[in-house]
């Protein structure tokens, strides 16, 4: 990943964007994987029987009446057949892998509400029931876990909706996939902290400057 990337990446930050991870991930794949793109739409024909099992099965969820399963859903959506229709979803992050496997990614805050799961379940279905694949894989992909480690991660909302074990790659599971190897979380936390004490540096400057001016 380039200084430049984490630079900017900052700039979304402090403008309180959540879209900050995104160039970082895209930077990430450069040249570890075979393709990678931000912000994708995927187009493509949706069997009527997938769109309704997406409808039920997050009404399903959201009532408390099915757990989360991602390998039943995932069974259900690949093996629906018949009348088809077109639809679309965007995704936060398209990755083909080298050995040709296609990740779809919704990249999200550790604290998601409701409404929030809501639209990114119906994201990563889609993209699963539109492609309908062995080959293809959907995420809700966190950045930064702040409890720590996945066995401390207590916020409600998620667990409503999501099978972590087999939907999820939090913290350093999503960076150290996204950069094709261990460590690649490190390495970023690394990047920040240099940008980081930069940015404290170029402050510190305009307060002297500031400071010497007449008001």
């Amino acid at each position: 990943m380039d200084h430049e990337a984490v630079c900017g990446a900052r700039e979304d930050r402090t403008a309180g964007k959540l879209a900050h991870w995104n160039p970082c991930a895209l930077s990430r794949c450069v040249g570890v994987h075979a393709d990678a793109r931000r912000a994708y739409d995927l187009t493509g024909n949706l069997p009527v029987l997938a769109r309704e099992f997406i409808t039920q099965r997050i009404d399903q969820l959201e009532a408390g009446a099915a757990e989360p399963d991602h390998s039943y859903e995932r069974q259900q959506l690949l093996n629906t057949f018949g009348a088809e229709v077109q639809a679309t979803t965007r995704i936060d992050l398209y990755i083909q892998t080298q050995r040709g496997e296609d990740h779809y990614f919704e990249i999200k805050s550790a604290k998601p509400n409701k409404g929030q799961c809501i639209e990114m379940k119906q994201r990563i279905l889609t993209a699963l029931g539109i492609r309908r694949r062995p080959e293809v894989f959907a995420w809700w992909g966190v950045p930064y876990n702040p409890y720590g480690t996945a066995a401390a991660y207590s916020h409600p909302y998620p667990a409503r909706f999501f099978d972590f074990a087999d939907e999820v790659k939090l913290g350093h599971e999503f960076w150290d996939f996204v950069g094709g190897a261990a460590g690649t979380y490190d390495e970023l936390l690394d990047l920040y902290r240099e940008v980081g004490v930069e940015y404290t540096n170029r402050l510190d400057e305009l307060r002297r400057a500031f400071a010497g001016r007449p008001v």
